[in-house]
């Protein structure tokens, strides 16, 4: 009876931190197990931050988002070992990126790098890839204007969706597709070394059809 009641009663312990500033507790403790959990606050260590930032310490303000904030943190599970824990933080930083443009810019690229890192057996790992390639290629004249207008950039950052789709294109021989992407990536402003993949795309597509 002592023991029912214990069970019934006992209190979840109260998370603060990151996590509990953006109200994840609840997907934190239903995602992870203990022992995941336990890993994954050894792992998170961002510079000046205390050991354990995800789940204690006082949060009163932060110009962080709570999308943001997964997307850095599965930037410390990129490792093959650790691509099941990786793809469930990156998988949550898209659900609540919602309509932010940049959020979900962030959020793809370091899906795509997650999903690229999983181990050779993963039958689904490159098809993931290039899902997150595309759907960030697709962001990609918003996230350009958001970049120009919120963050004030001259020029644009390199562009991770359309490295990587390029890099897989070429090791398909797929090399008209490839160009059409960096003379896409080119245009819109993306910072790349465009003009030379796309001078050798050119010549091994020549090379391919004699």
């Amino acid at each position: 009876m002592q023991s029912l009641f214990f069970t019934l009663f006992k209190r979840t312990p109260k998370i603060e931190g990151s996590l509990g500033y953006f109200g994840l507790d609840e997907w934190w403790l239903a995602t992870f197990t203990e022992n995941e959990r336990k890993y994954i606050e050894v792992t998170f260590k961002p510079l000046g931050d205390n050991p354990r930032s995800l789940t204690q310490g006082r949060i009163l303000e932060t110009a962080q988002t709570a999308s943001n904030l997964l997307s850095c943190l599965a930037g410390w599970f990129e490792k093959a070992e650790d691509v099941s824990i990786g793809k469930r933080i990156i998988e949550k930083a898209i659900e609540i990126a919602g309509s932010k443009i940049l959020d979900r810019h962030f959020a793809y690229g370091q899906m795509i790098t997650n999903y690229y890192h999983a181990p050779g057996g993963d039958s689904t790992a490159l098809e993931l890839t290039k899902f997150a390639c595309k759907k960030q290629i697709i962001l990609a004249p918003q996230a350009a204007k958001a970049f120009r207008k919120e963050i004030s950039f001259q020029e644009l950052p390199e562009h991770k969706g359309y490295e990587r789709l390029v890099m897989i294109l070429e090791k398909e021989k797929n090399y008209d597709e490839a160009i059409q992407l960096c003379n896409q990536a080119k245009e819109q402003g993306w910072q790349g070394d465009w003009e030379n993949r796309i001078a050798r795309y050119v010549q091994k597509r020549n090379k391919s059809t004699r």
